[in-house]
């Protein structure tokens, strides 16, 4: 077998017989060599010390979702260089080498967690090594880098509110979805046709009155749901500040919802022969 390599020693091409080339003095006889087979499959990785092949020094790419740290360490080397890239989402980010290593903070948040990240590791001399890392489900819609404010670890997360609202919304289980949904609407529409339209329109004004029932049913409402009810009138729109995320995604969702609501009823009005 026969390589071609640069003017660095590293392999370019790997040919079976001598090739044609105006640079002989680039062109040596690997036959003999032990890692020949191996560079005729991956020449890149491979370089020619000018007697032997050796593989170049590459990186090992590791990351620890606990210490929140991505690292790459050199191995085949025999000297670290200085300094070198982290890649991570097409972000190049110039680190120090110390002791073989280069380590970049890094969290991948929960709502981004199942799906693979691109890295990449590279210096001078080296070979650039590639990795994935977080899940194995290839991402439905963009992803992105940032380093929250104040903070000092890089994070990396969708860019889809669709998305992260899913990602919460897919814990639970259709069965308690539909359960949650139909209990409580139950319960609400119940006690307005039953109790509270009934007691506005009565001709003479009286308190409002339940059954032991009802009132047994309000107390556990009381104390398990309604304290738990995250966004209330009160804290949809704190005064001064700004409105809850979820409240703004809501009103602008409405829009959605009614004009699709309105397309539809309009349709079903249209269309004969529905069922």
């Amino acid at each position: 077998m026969w390589a071609i390599v640069n003017p660095d020693g590293v392999l370019i091409q790997v040919f079976s017989v001598e090739p044609a080339t105006n640079v002989p003095n680039h062109v040596v006889n690997i036959s003999a060599d032990p890692l020949a087979s191996a560079a005729f499959v991956y020449p890149e990785r491979f370089e020619w010390t000018g007697s032997a092949l050796q593989l170049r020094p590459t990186w090992s790419i590791g990351y620890d979702p606990h210490g929140a740290q991505l690292t790459a360490t050199l191995v085949h080397a025999s000297a670290a260089p200085v300094s070198g890239t982290l890649t991570v989402l097409n972000t190049p980010f110039t680190l120090p080498v110390s002791g073989g290593t280069m380590t970049l903070p890094l969290i991948i948040d929960e709502t981004a967690s199942v799906f693979t990240v691109p890295v990449t590791a590279h210096a001078s001399g080296t070979f650039m090594a590639t990795a994935t890392i977080g899940g194995t489900m290839t991402p439905p819609t963009p992803l992105q880098l940032y380093m929250p404010s104040g903070g000092n670890t890089w994070t990396v997360a969708p860019t889809s509110n669709d998305w992260v609202m899913g990602f919460y919304a897919g814990q639970l289980s259709a069965a308690q979805t539909t359960n949650a949904m139909t209990v409580a609407i139950g319960w609400m529409l119940h006690f307005m046709h039953d109790t509270l339209i009934p007691w506005t329109q009565q001709p003479t004004y009286s308190s409002l009155s339940m059954t032991d029932n009802q009132i047994n049913a309000q107390n556990v409402i009381d104390t398990n749901i309604a304290a738990n009810i995250p966004f209330t009138l009160e804290n949809l729109i704190p005064s001064g500040g700004s409105a809850q995320p979820v409240f703004t995604q809501l009103v602008n969702t409405m829009t959605t919802v009614s004009t699709l609501m309105t397309a539809a009823n309009n349709a079903l009005a249209r269309t004969p022969n529905l069922h």
